[in-house]
């Protein structure tokens, strides 16, 4: 998407920096920058860990939530200013 980098972790891969490894990997063997645009986080229940996140500056992490009977944020971390916003809600289906 016009040059837009992405990085989808799906639950536990967040917790275990799957992402954070992929991209580390990268930069060290001059592959690429290390760094995302936007990096996905989908899951039933984890947080946002600053420490496996790999996002250049002006980018988002966003954590969208797997709820299914309630209401929730959809969260957007900016780890170069370590501020958190709710960007939008996902209702889910009856």
């Amino acid at each position: 998407m016009a040059g837009v980098r992405f990085c989808l972790d799906i639950c536990l891969d967040h917790a275990r920096g799957v992402c954070a490894a992929a991209l580390d990997k990268e930069k060290e063997q001059g592959s690429g920058p290390g760094h995302v645009q936007v990096q996905l986080i989908v899951s039933a229940g984890m947080s946002i860990e600053p420490k496996n996140t790999r996002v250049s500056a002006g980018g988002s992490v966003l954590i969208i939530p797997l709820a299914y009977n309630f209401q929730t944020c959809i969260e957007r971390f900016r780890p170069h200013t370590q501020t958190t916003s709710c960007v939008g809600t996902k209702n889910p289906s009856p």
